[in-house]
């Protein structure tokens, strides 16, 4: 690397510098050890974790951890259970991407979308901190996953892509992954036994107000109830608080 920014920086008398990506290394050693898995069983998929940068500033966690003076790039690669397939329906999986905002140049989204994270990090944690009631260090796992996703939220602010690309996505992603290294792994569980309990009570009257409909008021019907389901699954404020300070359930 040294030799080629020396080779082009004299040959162009200066006018001219070297540039290096900082995956190139790491996509060639990912590629490898995805390689040795092929023969691994199938019903799994790799997931990227993007922790830190040696380009962010003096105060980060990389620099924090860092064991010595030479700085790295610091990734994860998590193995999931379940194997993720496109939706069938997608007329080009290959290029179709879930982000409709890349937060990452629009500076207002950003601020907007990191101040609904941040607001909502002491409610989570003790989300947290109740589905393990009775466990003697829930408490303490519960600040780490408040301080661990506080961090990570504060480094956006000032370095929107230190964790790379950066989008509402990205960001849930980052929070369950804080969750999981405070050993949370599905927080709302209790809430959504609680939930499916509700429904299925009221399944048999949803089912004999669909009878009532034509085909088409059916379709809209069912649409209008997965846009609700969905409102309640992205945690809405206003939804937050008729859920957890209502009689909703």
């Amino acid at each position: 690397m040294h030799t080629i920014s020396f080779a082009i920086n004299y040959w162009s008398k200066g006018e001219i510098q070297a540039l290096f990506l900082r995956h190139e290394g790491y996509l060639g050693a990912i590629g490898a050890f995805l390689k040795g898995c092929e023969d691994d069983e199938v019903d799994h998929n790799w997931v990227e974790h993007y922790l830190a940068s040696s380009g962010l500033d003096q105060g980060s966690r990389s620099r924090q951890n860092s064991t010595s003076e030479s700085l790295c790039d610091v990734l994860e690669l998590d193995k999931r259970g379940n194997r993720l397939l496109p939706f069938p329906l997608l007329d080009r999986p290959d290029i179709y991407t879930a982000d409709v905002h890349d937060l990452t140049t629009d500076a207002d989204a950003r601020d907007y979308w990191l101040d609904v994270f941040s607001r909502g990090i002491d409610k989570l944690a003790s989300v947290a901190r109740e589905s393990q009631l009775g466990v003697p260090d829930a408490q303490e796992r519960s600040e780490m996953f408040a301080r661990s996703f506080r961090e990570r939220v504060d480094i956006l602010r000032g370095t929107p892509n230190a964790f790379g690309a950066l989008s509402i996505r990205k960001l849930l992603d980052m929070r369950e992954q804080c969750f999981a290294e405070a050993e949370f792994y599905d927080v709302y569980a209790k809430h959504k036994q609680k939930e499916n309990e509700v429904a299925l009570s009221m399944l048999p009257s949803i089912f004999d107000h669909l009878d009532t409909l034509t085909w088409e008021e059916r379709q809209i019907d069912v649409l209008r109830h997965v846009l609700a389901g969905n409102i309640l699954d992205l945690g809405a404020s206003e939804v937050v608080k008729y859920v957890f300070f209502s009689d909703f359930l």
